[in-house]
C-alpha cells in the first residue's frame, strides 16, 4: 500500500508516492534529512495497480520507500536511486 499526493503547478504535475509504513517518520544520515512528516507526502492510500495508473498523468515523480522504488524500477521508470538511512528515494522527470 502506498500514500499518493498530487501536486499541480501550472503545467507541472508532480506526484509524490511513499510506502505507507514509513509515512510520518524521519530518516537522517550525516547532514541529510528525509522528513516524511511533511504535508508534501500526505495523501490518499492507493494500491500498486492504482499507482501504476495514476503516474501516467504525471510529468514528475518523487518516490520514497523500498516497495515503491522497487516497483518503479521493475517497470522501467527508475534507473538510479539515492538512499538516506537505507531508505531509497528517487525524483523522476518523465
Amino acid at each position: 500500500m502506498f500514500i499518493v499526493n498530487i501536486h499541480e503547478t501550472g503545467e507541472v504535475i508532480l506526484i509524490s508516492i511513499v510506502d505507507k509504513n514509513i509515512l510520518g517518520k524521519e530518516f537522517s544520515e550525516g547532514n541529510k534529512l528525509l522528513d516524511l512528516n511533511a504535508d508534501f507526502y500526505k495523501g490518499k492510500k492507493m494500491s500498486e495497480e492504482s499507482v501504476l495508473k495514476i503516474i501516467k498523468k504525471a510529468n514528475q515523480l518523487n518516490v520514497v520507500g523500498k516497495n515503491i522504488v522497487q516497483l518503479l524500477k521493475d517497470k522501467g521508470y527508475i534507473k538510479l536511486t539515492q538512499t538516506i538511512d537505507n531508505i531509497p528515494f528517487a525524483h523522476i522527470i518523465l
